[in-house]
């Protein structure tokens, strides 16, 4: 993991992510999540036509008040980032 800020968080949630994002990367297992973005009535949608994202992740980022995860995803085959 690269930190580039201070962190904060107002949510205990992202805690517990961001630690069994770290866990997968150091011990080397993919990971799967439903991906989603908030709409214009803020109202979480989810993409990929609700359907897990699987990603074999190795690195997590830290930047400006939010993390990203980079990783190799299986459904597209090719590395992507995901903000989180």
């Amino acid at each position: 993991m690269h930190i580039i800020s201070c962190v904060k968080s107002e949510n205990e949630k992202g805690y517990y992510i961001v630690d069994a994002i770290n866990e997968a990367i150091n011990v080397g297992v993919k990971i799967s999540f439903y991906y989603s973005e908030l709409n214009g009535k803020k109202k979480e949608v989810l993409r990929n036509d609700v359907k897990l994202y699987t990603v074999s992740p190795f690195d997590l980022i830290w930047d400006g008040d939010y993390y990203y995860l980079t990783g190799y995803c299986d459904e597209r085959e090719f590395v992507r980032t995901y903000y989180i």
